[in-house]
Formats: C-alpha cells, sequence, structure tokens
C-alpha cells in the first residue's frame, strides 16, 4: 500500500516545516522515518532483508531537476534550478543528466535515472532531507522558486536469499545488492510539497513561471475534483482525469489510480498578508 501526501498552501504558511522540519522539531518526514526504522528494527523477520531509499527532486515549471545528485549539490545555489536546455514536458534543465518521465507498463510513469539513496537511520534520511529540500534554494531569489518538491521515500523487503540459486534460507547472502531486483516488495511513500498558490508569491514570478505554476496546480485540481466526483456517487463524472495535461499530475497518476492511501496537508496562515 502507497501513500501521498500533498502540502498545499500559501507561501510562508509551514508547508516545507510541517514536511520536514527542524533538528529540534521534526517534521512529517523524519517521524516517519524514526517509527520506519524503529519498526524494523523491534519486528523485523529473521529471514527477511529490508532496505530504505529516498529520491528528492525538484519540478521548476516543467522541467526536473534531481536534488540528491552529486553534480547538483556540487552547483552554487545561485546555479541551483535554473532553466537550461531541456525542453518542456519532463526533461531536465540542468546538469549532466537528461532526466526524462517515463512510464513503465507495470509500474506506470517514473523519472529515468533519478538517484536513489540507500538510507540507513532516520537521522540520515533527515540530514538527506535538509539538505536537498531546505538549503538548495536559500539565497535563490523567489522569482526563481515556482516550484514544487517531491520526496520519494521507497520501502523494499525481499527473501534474504538468491532467486533460483537452491540455497536454504540459513545459508543465504545476507547483502542487499547479492538479492535479485524482482525479488523485492516495494511501497513507497509520495510528499509533494506544492508551491505557494497567494497572489502575492505568483505575481513575484516571472510571466512564464507564474503560468506554468497556475496551469500544475489547476490541472491537479481538476484531477482530485474528477476521481472525488466518481468515488462520491454524485453527478457523472468526466470520462478521464487529465493526468497529462502537466508532469507534475502525470508523475502522481499512479498515487491516485493505484493501491494508494493519499492525505492533504493543508497549512493555513492568521497573516493579513494571505487574505484572498
Amino acid at each position: 500500500l502507497h501513500t501521498t501526501v500533498l502540502g498545499y498552501g500559501a507561501s510562508g504558511t509551514g508547508k516545507t516545516y510541517g514536511l520536514v522540519g527542524t533538528p529540534s522539531c521534526p517534521g512529517l518526514l523524519p517521524r516517519l522515518a524514526e517509527d520506519l526504522f524503529a519498526t524494523i528494527r523491534d519486528c523485523a523477520l529473521p529471514r527477511i532483508s529490508y532496505k530504505v531509499e529516498l529520491s528528492v527532486l525538484e519540478l521548476l515549471g516543467e522541467s526536473l531537476h534531481d536534488l540528491l545528485a552529486e553534480s547538483y549539490l556540487l552547483l552554487p545555489s545561485s546555479s541551483r534550478g535554473t532553466p537550461g536546455l531541456g525542453s518542456a514536458g519532463g526533461s531536465v534543465g540542468r546538469g549532466p543528466k537528461a532526466l526524462r518521465v517515463r512510464e513503465h507498463p507495470l509500474r506506470g510513469p517514473y523519472v529515468e535515472n533519478l538517484s536513489r539513496r540507500q538510507v540507513h537511520d532516520a537521522e540520515q534520511m533527515a540530514d538527506l532531507l535538509r539538505t536537498a529540500i531546505c538549503t538548495h534554494g536559500l539565497d535563490v531569489p523567489s522569482a526563481t522558486r515556482a516550484s514544487h518538491t517531491l520526496a520519494f521515500v521507497y520501502f523494499s523487503q525481499a527473501p534474504a536469499r538468491a532467486p533460483g540459486d537452491g540455497q536454504p534460507d540459513a545459508a543465504a547472502p545476507r547483502n542487499n545488492s547479492e538479492l535479485h531486483p524482482s525479488s523485492w516488495r516495494e511501497c513507497v511513500v509520495t510528499c509533494c510539497d506544492l508551491s505557494g498558490t497567494d497572489k502575492g508569491f505568483l505575481s513575484s514570478t516571472t510571466k512564464a513561471s507564474s503560468s506554468t505554476l497556475y496551469r500544475s496546480l489547476s490541472c491537479l485540481t481538476r484531477v482530485i475534483s474528477v476521481l472525488g466526483a466518481a468515488s462520491s456517487g454524485g453527478p457523472p463524472a468526466p470520462s478521464f482525469a487529465p493526468f497529462r495535461e502537466s508532469t507534475l499530475t502525470y508523475l502522481l497518476k499512479e498515487r491516485f489510480t493505484g493501491n494508494c492511501r493519499n492525505v492533504l496537508l493543508a497549512t493555513l496562515s492568521p497573516s493579513a498578508t494571505h487574505y484572498d
């Protein structure tokens, strides 16, 4: 069973804080990691291997950036997320990896060549998250940060033996790398930190960024409305949900239509600047 959390609200209302938090007050993802590793430690079966991996990407316009790629982390902060030669529709905007959105016949849409860092404890995951999500844009002008950030936590388990080797479980290899990829069973927790939706933030962005941001959020709203109408038993819903109209909804297609639980984290602010 997969899980998706969408952080939605005006800029500055605490979406990133709620998902990532700080070292003294961890957010949803670090707390999830603590519970996950505690469960593995306390309830793990002796003949099962477990693996936890993390991927983080930024969707800037319609371009994708791998925030855990070594080539990206080594860039000056003022250069990260700068649109480059990548074309619209899900290609990377900067860096040596040409990341594109592909569709697997069984697993659905995925980002080709997106790095997956294996993590061994909750502290390591929290550090990676803060490095990728919080640090990459601190000294970049807000005009270039009209972007969504997606974090994927992969939890996998497999029998602790190589398939077809005829070994009894007790003599089977315990190293994760010795297990055949097809033997792993995987569930994914997807956390999407959506860009700010307030007019003040959008008016400070470039026209192209603002238009793309509106389109992706509007498409996400339509997708949720169509799926909600289909499951509520109300008036007839449209024949299809427009997943392919934006890279954001295309990436979340399997999260909305497959074996997945979805949660919306709505952040609110009492500030007069966020009144609409």
